[in-house]
């Protein structure tokens, strides 16, 4: 599925059953999305774990008197640590937004269930009013027999 129909929250009115059928494929795909997303939020996550105890054990085995402050923001300069926790954020922000958009999806359920509750109510029909459809009644059927009169006096037939 592409990424415009998945993160599409537009519900067309008009195409409500497809609307239906449509919505659990994309809360599925979405879903799996989602945990796709926090699975490699958490690589990164341990990746940096890992490179920030290397690099502790690196800054400890250089100097035996540095203090814990010290190693913590020598590892925070680190051009490696950066890279690591940049990714991690990046990670981070990607399940996030999708986590988002899986929220939205869920919540088309409760609009597609109004909007077929209106539906079933006739809430976009045109509006009823029975002398009105009695008018347009009578005058297509005065504009008909209109029609069949010229028709016969045309073809010389007496009309009655």
């Amino acid at each position: 599925m592409k990424d415009s129909e998945l993160f599409n929250v537009e519900i067309n009115r008009n195409t409500l059953d497809e609307e239906w059928v449509l919505h659990p494929m994309k809360v599925k795909e979405i879903s799996k999305r989602v945990a796709d997303a926090e699975a490699e939020r958490d690589h990164k996550k341990l990746e940096l774990e890992i490179i920030e105890a290397e690099l502790d054990q690196l800054a400890r085995k250089e100097s035996s008197k540095t203090t814990e402050a010290a190693i913590k923001n020598w590892i925070k300069l680190r051009p490696e640590y950066q890279q690591k926790a940049r990714e991690h954020i990046e990670a981070n922000r990607d399940f996030k937004i999708l986590a988002g958009a899986a929220k939205a999806r869920s919540d088309c359920k409760y609009s597609l269930e109004n909007l077929s509750r209106l539906w079933f109510s006739d809430y976009y029909s045109e509006p009823y009013n029975p002398q009105l459809t009695e008018a347009i009644v009578e005058r297509q059927i005065s504009k008909m027999n209109k029609e069949a009169t010229r028709k016969m006096i045309k073809r010389g037939k007496k009309v009655e």
